[in-house]
């Protein structure tokens, strides 16, 4: 399978240099997003740790008060820094054919999202990523906290 091709591959290069073992796994990109985040679409995929290690925090989004308080993030790259301006959160099965596709149109996604979300601001413009969790009641259950990607200056 792709995306477990490149989770190794990102495994090798990134997170586990060192060959270290992690029974958590490790954070990945979808395989079909490019790894510069250039796309306007990506999607990051975390396991939701109870004691809110890794992705576990995400699920927390879900609540109003949690969401309101928490509005902005950053993800770091080898070459770039950006802000993330959190502007949704749903509730998805993992199957979802929308959410789970990187090559959906943005204006298509955006409006999906809004249909969709538990917790919701009006994005701005630019590339979106989403961060992907498993949540603790459903096997096919996901919460995905989304995002627009601005690049530090």
């Amino acid at each position: 399978r792709a995306d477990c091709i490149f989770h190794q591959k990102f495994c090798r290069q990134h997170s586990c240099k060192h060959g270290d073992f992690s029974l958590s796994g490790a954070i990945f990109l979808d395989s079909r997003c490019p790894a510069d985040f250039t796309a306007p679409y990506s999607i990051v995929y975390g396991h939701h740790i109870e004691d809110g290690g890794m992705f576990g925090d995400i699920v927390q989004f879900t609540q109003s008060v949690y969401f309101a308080a928490h509005t902005t993030g950053t993800l770091i790259t080898d070459d770039t820094a950006y802000n993330i301006a959190l502007f949704a959160c749903v509730r998805a099965d993992a199957y979802d054919p929308v959410l789970y596709d990187p090559a959906q149109s943005l204006d298509a996604l955006l409006a999906y999202i809004k249909a969709h979300a538990v917790q919701y601001r009006t994005p701005g413009s630019g590339p979106v990523v989403a961060f992907s969790t498993c949540t603790e009641a459903a096997t096919n259950g996901r919460v995905l906290l989304f995002g627009q990607l601005l690049p530090q200056t």
